[in-house]
């Protein structure tokens, strides 16, 4: 139980650090900006991806599009899982939560989409849950395209 613990600490600690980097900008060695340095968008995916990976039940479908919408960079992903409810689409950026009833408490550190929000907002972008009609989640984050 005590490597759990401080393996779930580290994990935390990481988090925080990061996402207290992109906040006051010295992650990426500026502030707002229309460009992505290397590995912020990365990490926006990985961040999507393993959070629809995890709510999506054994054969669903985790699905990554990328277009363009008037000026507008656009990342979407989606699952197969239950879906947000809607008492929880105004915490689920907040730090530190995390609603997952079927799993071992503090097996998530609720800072994912923490840390996508950080880095879209940190660039100009933003991110959003949008109801797909087919039911799970669907995340859509958007940064601006020829801006400097």
């Amino acid at each position: 139980m005590v490597l759990e613990d401080v393996s779930r600490m580290e994990r935390l600690l990481t988090g925080v650090r990061e996402i207290s980097r992109i906040d006051s900008g010295t992650a990426d060695g500026e502030g707002v900006s229309a460009w992505l340095p290397p590995g912020r968008l990365e990490q926006a995916v990985e961040n999507l991806v393993d959070n629809a990976a995890g709510f999506s039940p054994p054969g669903g479908v985790v699905g990554i599009s990328v277009g363009k919408d008037a000026g507008w960079a656009v990342l979407r992903v989606s699952d197969d899982g239950p879906g947000i409810l809607r008492e929880h689409r105004d915490r689920i950026y907040d730090r530190f939560f995390s609603f997952r009833p079927n799993e071992k408490k503090g097996a998530h550190a609720g800072l994912g989409l923490s840390i996508v929000k950080a880095i879209a907002e940190s660039h100009g972008g933003s991110v959003a849950v949008l109801d797909p009609q087919r039911g799970g989640a669907c995340f859509e984050v958007r940064f601006p395209i020829g801006k400097t």
